[in-house]
């Protein structure tokens, strides 16, 4: 019987042979073959260790080193295992390691050359839910895989940078995973939450998207792209939990630089622009007339007996002016915008715009009546505010300015700006940019001021400059009466005029009144004759004067009138406006 026990293991056999020694030949064969017997054991149990069932025969073993061999202990016996006997085993082990590692990185090239040669186009980029640095963003593009996937790819990102110029001025954290789909072309959409943590590459952009037909941005960071499992496989535990890491390559570099329309200046049309005399102060009753001036009381022989103040009109308060003129003009806009770009602010809340010309003088400020969004395509707001004209020259050549296209019926060209967004995430963006803008003019071709004029000749005092003419001049002086129209809806001061009458391509008469005392007051939308005569200069040749009265004691002529009125509306005075009106009517009068 053989004893488990390693170091007494050689010399029991030894003593074995000895003690069968004088047996002769037949206990030399009994040797033989037990040393055979052993030897096939050893063998078997060592394909047992190789075939994985080792542990499963051997239950409770314990290991040993002696001389070169390993031995294990067993309710059998030894097995003894050379060094040599584990080469094969390695090199297995190794190769396995080996392809498994070229398999990763074999999916993972793959992977990565997807990702590359994929494109991604952005069709609408809408922000909702803003806070004070961020906002709830959704994405909908068009995604292109150049080869067909038999299964569908999702990716899952913890956050993409979005970079505009090599500046990251916001992260896009998604919400869930994306599917990619089986490849070719397909609508993806998907969303999360956009952190803005450069708020001047972030108002760069912005300007940009106003502006611009077209911008780029990059969407870069890690991703992880898993490859879905057959259900087979993905039902068994083992293999499913070990083809989850072949199958999810983590760590893969995105780096997308994607095209997006902007808003090309947001095609701002103003389709109403009208303004209004301004509510009355506190104290002052609506419609207050404005106070009168001081009347003066003449004695008998023509002297001046004192200046008595009239009382106060019906409505008005004692140290309050009522008037008109003492009030801001009340502006009411309704703006048409359309908005072509990838992008949508919503919403932006209540808006302050600021009024500008082209050349960025302001003439009014005005607020939006309710809160509003810059959504996608066609949207209308409506503004109310004031005009508010500073006391510089440029201001006030700015608003009259747009004055004068108003009348003609032109386009004014205006650059109104963003003052101020309520909502704090918006104003970083827009605040103070501004967009190109027309205020259209009055319809119907423009606004047609004079109606009538008739001409009031005074026979005596012309036949007297007509004989004096070589030594008087050219000229003859009379009167006219004018038919007006104001075309606003604002009272009107006109403080002075300056005319220039053409007659068949020809000037023929002029009026100029520098100063108009006391002015000529306008009602709003009022149409009548002015009680007041105005001088006409007639200053033509003889031929062409006898030949415009000729037809004028037959009827009337259509003559051009280029005038500069001065006018005063609301708190703005000395407001130049150059006009000019084709097809005036010009009659005799009485």
């Amino acid at each position: 019987m053989i004893e488990p026990v390693i170091g007494r293991r050689r010399s029991s056999l030894g003593s074995g042979r000895m003690s069968l020694s004088g047996s002769g030949v037949g206990l030399e064969r009994l040797a033989i073959i037990r040393q055979t017997t052993e030897f096939e054991h050893s063998q078997q149990e060592l394909r047992l260790s190789d075939s994985g069932d080792i542990d499963e025969n051997l239950g409770s073993e314990q290991f040993a080193k002696d001389e070169g061999e390993f031995h294990y202990l067993s309710p059998r016996g030894i097995a003894g295992v050379s060094r040599r006997s584990l080469g094969p085993w390695l090199r297995r082990a190794g190769w396995a390691l080996f392809c498994y590692l070229a398999l990763l990185g074999l999916i993972r090239l793959v992977v990565q050359s997807l990702v590359n040669v994929s494109t991604l186009d952005i069709v609408d980029f809408t922000l909702r839910e803003p806070w004070q640095h961020s906002a709830a963003a959704v994405v909908d593009g068009t995604l292109h895989i150049p080869l067909w996937l038999p299964v569908v790819p999702v990716l899952t990102a913890p956050q993409l940078d979005v970079v505009h110029d090599g500046r990251a001025l916001a992260a896009l954290r998604p919400e869930a995973a994306l599917p990619l789909g089986h490849g070719g072309r397909q609508p993806v959409t998907f969303g999360g939450r956009i952190f803005v943590w450069d708020e001047a590459a972030f108002r760069r952009l912005a300007d940009r998207m106003l502006h611009q037909p077209a911008l780029q941005l990059e969407l870069s960071g890690q991703v992880s792209i898993a490859l879905p499992l057959p259900a087979m496989l993905a039902g068994t535990p083992l293999l499913g939990a070990l083809l989850d890491t072949v199958f999810t390559v983590r760590m893969i570099r995105l780096s997308k630089r994607v095209s997006i329309r902007g808003a090309d200046g947001l095609h701002v049309v103003f389709n109403s622009f009208s303004f209004t005399d301004g509510p009355p102060p506190p104290g002052c009753a609506p419609g207050a007339q404005p106070p009168q001036p001081a009347r003066l009381e003449l004695a008998a022989g023509g002297e001046r007996s004192g200046v008595l103040p009239l009382p106060p009109p019906p409505g008005s308060v004692a140290g309050v002016d009522c008037s008109a003129d003492s009030r801001p003009l009340s502006v009411q806009l309704e703006v048409a915008i359309h908005n072509p770009s990838s992008f949508a602010f919503l919403p932006l809340g209540s808006v302050e715009m600021l009024i500008q010309s082209a050349d960025l003088q302001p003439f009014a400020r005005c607020t939006t009546v309710a809160p509003i969004g810059l959504p996608h395509g066609n949207s209308t707001i409506m503004l109310t505010g004031t005009i508010n004209v500073g006391q510089s020259d440029a201001n006030r050549r700015a608003f009259s300015g747009a004055l004068e296209k108003l009348l003609a019926g032109k386009p004014t060209p205006l650059e109104p700006s963003f003052a101020r967004v309520s909502t704090a995430l918006y104003d970083s963006a827009l605040g103070g940019l501004t967009v190109p803008a027309d205020l259209p003019g009055l319809p119907g071709g423009g606004a047609r001021i004079f109606n009538r004029v008739s001409l009031l000749l005074d026979p005596a005092a012309n036949l007297f400059e007509l004989a004096g003419r070589p030594i008087w001049g050219n000229s003859l002086h009379d009167a006219a009466r004018l038919d007006v129209t104001n075309p606003f809806n604002v009272t009107l001061a006109v403080l002075g005029l300056s005319a220039s009458v053409e007659y068949e391509g020809e000037a023929i008469a002029s009026v100029v009144v520098p100063q108009l005392l006391p002015p000529v007051l306008l009602p709003p939308l009022w149409s009548g004759v002015v009680d007041r005569r105005f001088p006409v200069e007639l200053d033509a040749p003889i031929a062409k004067l006898q030949a415009l009265l000729g037809r004028l004691a037959f009827g009337s002529v259509a003559v051009s009138l280029r005038a500069n009125i001065t006018l005063r509306t609301g708190n703005l005075t000395n407001l130049t406006v150059a006009y000019r009106q084709e097809n005036v009517s010009v009659a005799l009068g009485r």
